[in-house]
């Protein structure tokens, strides 16, 4: 006769009684299990809860109307603009010649648009020219969005310019002939045979008033 918690195995148990004993057993043992289950389960759902980021919004929570306007405005994807090779801004010469008096600006453009944006590349006489590029005058060299300027612009200046206009779809170039007069029309010269410092005596002595003239 099997043991069962609770009787005496001296006394005499009838069958009815041991179907009950085993169904109450199993019923117990259901329902202990069941407990079990839930129990894991409420111990996963804590852990799942902790391992949540703090922030993180339940997918089953509803969200406000300005965080999910934000949300599409700030995941919203727009296509790049086509690609297009160089063209430039101020029409399509690519030789062009500029004179200049000295101690002037001067300006040279090679403005340009296109996608991707162009890379502008500046030359002098064939060699690559920065805004570190030493000038004879002491000044530098300007470059900003496609122009090139000099400042006090000399006779050492002058020369043939090149610009290089590029990026992925292309290239273009201009030239420039680039003249800076000087405004004087010569170094000053001393003449020999000037006398200096002496004393001259007449009698009589006319002064003539000559007419200025000033060169520009």
């Amino acid at each position: 006769m099997p043991f069962y918690p609770g009787f005496r195995s001296d006394l005499d148990v009838s069958s009815s009684t041991q179907l009950r004993t085993r169904e109450l057993s199993r019923s117990r043992m259901t329902q202990l299990y069941e407990s079990a289950e839930e129990g894991m389960n409420d111990r996963s759902r804590l852990r799942e809860m902790k391992q949540r980021p703090v922030g993180v919004v339940s997918s089953t929570a509803p969200i406000p109307a300005y965080k999910r306007r934000a949300m599409e405005k700030e995941f919203s994807y727009e296509p790049p603009p086509p690609e297009v090779k160089p063209t430039f801004k101020d029409g399509d010469e690519t030789s062009r010649s500029l004179a200049s008096p000295a101690g002037r600006t001067v300006k040279l453009s090679c403005r340009a648009t296109g996608y991707p944006e162009p890379r502008v590349v500046w030359h002098k006489n064939g060699a690559i020219i920065t805004e570190a590029s030493p000038r004879m005058t002491g000044a530098d060299f300007k470059i900003r969005k496609g122009m090139l300027e000099m400042e006090d612009a000399a006779e050492s200046d002058s020369g043939k310019y090149m610009c290089e206009v590029f990026n992925s779809l292309g290239t273009i170039r201009r030239t420039f002939n680039v003249t800076i007069i000087n405004r004087m029309r010569g170094p000053p010269i001393i003449v020999p045979n000037i006398l200096v410092n002496q004393t001259v005596s007449c009698n009589s002595l006319t002064l003539e008033q000559e007419s200025k003239h000033v060169l520009y």
